[in-house]
Order: structure tokens, then sequence, then C-alpha cells
């Protein structure tokens, strides 16, 4: 299944750089699209909102500094 590999080399890139990697049936990749203090009202979109992603990043963020390293990286090939 692709997804169970894509979750192992996340978990194998995480380990290759030294962070905490979590490669069990728990771990939920996620993607965030932002973080603010102030809450978003629910809103009705007319159309969905979409792109087309041409290659997936592994990055760590350094909370608080606005500071991002990318650890690996992965074209979609689909």
């Amino acid at each position: 299944m692709p997804l169970m590999r894509l979750h192992v080399q996340l978990g194998v890139g995480m380990h290759n750089t030294g962070l905490h990697h979590n490669i069990d049936r728990n771990f939920t990749p996620h993607m965030t699209l932002l973080y603010d203090r102030k809450a978003v009202p629910p809103t009705s979109l007319d159309q969905p909102v979409s792109w087309t992603a041409r290659e997936f990043l592994l990055i760590h963020s350094l909370l608080g500094k606005s500071e991002h390293h990318i650890i690996d990286r992965w074209p979609l090939l689909g």
C-alpha cells in the first residue's frame, strides 16, 4: 500500500536526521495549513480549494522562530 510505504519512509527520514520517529500504527501524517492565535469562523466556499503537489517535503519547524529546515523530499510521481 503506497501510504504505508510513505509512512515508513517518513520514519526513516526522521530517524536518519536524529529526530524522534514513530512508525507504528498510531502515527498520523498530516499537513498544517495555518497556525494562528485567532479563530477562523466557519466559512462556505463556492468552489473547493485545490492545487497540484509535485513533491512531498518533511520539514522540521523550529517552534516560535519562524525557521524551517527541509529534512528530506520526495517527488510525487502520479
